[in-house]
């Protein structure tokens, strides 16, 4: 997905790891293809992709919660909460 950002910090140790505000939130993650500079307080169009180390743990929430995003820690995890949406991943469903 395609939205726009801006750059509230960029990690002095590990500069891949920026925190960006999108809307209203503020998420923390890993830039792993840029191919220009970036700077704190540029706002910039980025693709952004959920990556998952482990399997996703996927509960359905039976009342109508609010969508939100939720950090785990300093890491980079989140609890997600919203809707459940199927993705086409064959190409033939993509058309």
């Amino acid at each position: 997905m395609t939205y726009k950002a801006q750059v509230i910090n960029i990690d002095p140790l590990v500069e891949e790891s920026v925190k960006l505000k999108i809307g209203e939130h503020i998420l923390s993650c890993f830039a792993q293809i840029c191919p220009f500079p970036i700077e704190v307080g540029g706002i910039y169009e980025i693709d952004l992709c959920l990556f998952f180390l482990e399997d996703p743990r996927i509960v359905e929430v039976i009342n109508d919660s609010l969508e939100e995003m939720i950090r785990n820690n300093d890491g980079f995890g989140y609890s997600l909460t919203g809707i459940t949406v199927t993705v086409a991943t064959t190409p033939e469903l993509l058309i």
